[in-house]
């Protein structure tokens, strides 16, 4: 876990997401607008399944990366940011999504 102050001068923690962050990121999830959920999981607006938040836990930090930003007086989780690498190339190339 690292502490990181930004340029406002608040603080956040940042950490490998982990299968114990399940709870808290299905906590941030229904925090999200509809509309957000809608567009990050192509569809589901509704809360998340058990199956996927193992998939979004289990990652392995190598070809599938995750981390959380958290709060650190609330310890809620406030963004999260991920790569999955695609294991069909040796290159890393950027997608237009």
């Amino acid at each position: 876990m690292r502490l990181v102050r930004l340029h406002d001068g608040s603080r956040i923690q940042v950490r490998p997401v982990r299968p114990a962050a399940a709870p808290s990121l299905a906590a941030a999830w229904l925090h999200a607008s509809p509309d957000s959920r809608r567009r990050r999981m192509h569809g589901t607006a509704g809360p998340l399944t058990g199956r996927d938040l193992a998939q979004l836990t289990g990652v392995d930090h190598l070809d599938h990366e995750a981390i959380v930003a958290v709060d650190p007086d609330q310890h809620e989780i406030i963004g999260v940011a991920r790569y999955i690498r695609d294991s069909t190339t040796s290159a890393w190339s950027p997608r237009a999504r």
